[in-house]
C-alpha cells in the first residue's frame, strides 16, 4: 500500500504513524532499514512495515519524548530551558521514530519513566547487552496473567525481544551493540550522549539532569536529520 493510496482512503491515523510521519521515515531510514512504500500495512490506527531479516516483526511509529506525560514541574523547567530556541512539537520529526512493534518495545519504553525518560529506556537496553539478563525487560513488558496462557505469551515475548535486540545490536561488544541500537533507531552517533545516559542517577526524577538529557537528545536528533539532508 503506497502513501498516495493511504491518503486517498483518508484513514484516521495516529500522528506518529500517518502519511506525513511515514513520508519522513521512508526518507530518513531508507538506506539503513531498506523501507519501501509498497510494503506498508495498515493496522488499526497506524501503519507498520516489515523488519527486514526478522520474520513476523514490524516497525511502527513512536513518540520519543512524551512531554504530555511529564509532571507539571518538569514541563515548566523544560520550557524554561527552551526559551531561546524553539522546543520540538509532539509529532515533529525530531520527536518521532520507528520502534519494533513485536516484543512490547513500545510498552517497555512507556513504562520507563512514564514515556519521557529516553535515558532509562536506553540504559535498560544497554544493561541487557551487557548482562544478557532478559528479566528486567520482561518485567516492563508484562501484559499477561500468571497462568498457562500467560506463560506462552511470556515465552513468545521473550523470544521476540531477544531476537530483535540481537538483530538491532549486531555483532561486537556490548558497547558496540548499544551504539548500533541508538544509531539504527534514532540516527545518533555520539559517545558523550551514550556516556551520559549510561550513568543515569537513580534519583534523577525532576532534576536538571533529566532536562539536560532531553535537550541533548533533541539537539543530536536534529543534527542527525539535517546532516542526512532531510527536511524538517
Amino acid at each position: 500500500m503506497t502513501l498516495d493510496e493511504i491518503r486517498e482512503k483518508k484513514y484516521n491515523l495516529e500522528g506518529d504513524s500517518n502519511c506525513r510521519a511515514w513520508g519522513f521515515y521512508l526518507q530518513f531510514y531508507d538506506e539503513e532499514l531498506e523501507l519501501s512504500e509498497d510494503s506498508l500495512i495498515k493496522q488499526g490506527y497506524r501503519l507498520i512495515h516489515p523488519i527486514k531479516g526478522l520474520p513476523d516483526c514490524y516497525w511502527g511509529g513512536d513518540v520519543i519524548i512524551n512531554v504530555k506525560r511529564m509532571p507539571a514541574k518538569l514541563k515548566e523547567k523544560l520550557r524554561e530551558k527552551f526559551q531561546e530556541i524553539e522546543m520540538p512539537e509532539r509529532y515533529s520529526f525530531q520527536n518521532i521514530s520507528l520502534l519494533p512493534c513485536q516484543g512490547y518495545f513500545q510498552i517497555i519504553k512507556n513504562r520507563c519513566g512514564n514515556d519521557y525518560r529516553i535515558d532509562i529506556f536506553l540504559k535498560l537496553i544497554s544493561d541487557y547487552y551487557s548482562s544478557k539478563n532478559i528479566d528486567p525487560l520482561l518485567c516492563k513488558a508484562k501484559m499477561w496473567k500468571d497462568d498457562e496462557n500467560g506463560k506462552r505469551k511470556k515465552e513468545y515475548t521473550e523470544e521476540k525481544i531477544i531476537n530483535t535486540l540481537n538483530h538491532l545490536g549486531g555483532s561486537g561488544s556490548a558497547d558496540e551493540k548499544i551504539k548500533n541500537f541508538v544509531k539504527t533507531i534514532y540516527g545518533i552517533e555520539n559517545d558523550e550522549f551514550l556516556k551520559k545516559i549510561l550513568n543515569t542517577p537513580e534519583d534523577a526524577k525532576d532534576s536538571d539532569y533529566v532536562i539536560d538529557v532531553i535537550k541533548m537528545f533533541w539537539e543530536l536528533r536534529t543534527d542527525a536529520i539535517e546532516s542526512s539532508s532531510k527536511v524538517l
